[in-house]
């Protein structure tokens, strides 16, 4: 049991850990290009969204897209049904790491 508890607190201080480190700034651009970009781009446009040339590190540049894309994270919505997506670990570090670039953001529903 202990074991157990110990992983899970891993897992969350690794989550944490991607979203806060500076270094890591990469990690969201590298999420959204694998699991986003495929359909949210330039030439698709679907949503009206072009992820590729948006910059998650600087989301108040585009903050009613974001706010947009971090609803439907939230939500669980995308990628959706049927496509890739990442764990749950990274799911979540994508989603902290645009709330914490643009506090703003935090969607609750």
């Amino acid at each position: 049991m202990k074991s157990l508890v110990f992983l899970g607190g891993i897992v969350i201080c690794a989550s944490l850990t991607l979203a806060q480190n500076p270094a890591s700034n990469t990690a969201p651009r590298a999420l959204i290009d694998q699991y986003c970009v495929t359909c949210h781009n330039q030439r698709a446009k679907t949503a009206g969204l072009m992820l590729d040339k948006m910059d998650p590190t600087h989301v108040a540049q585009d903050r009613e897209a974001w706010e947009k894309v971090v609803r439907k994270l939230r939500a669980g919505m995308m990628p959706p049904q049927g496509m890739p997506r990442p764990n749950d670990a990274r799911y979540e570090a994508l989603t902290v790491a645009l709330d914490r670039n643009y506090p703003r953001l935090v969607c609750t529903g």
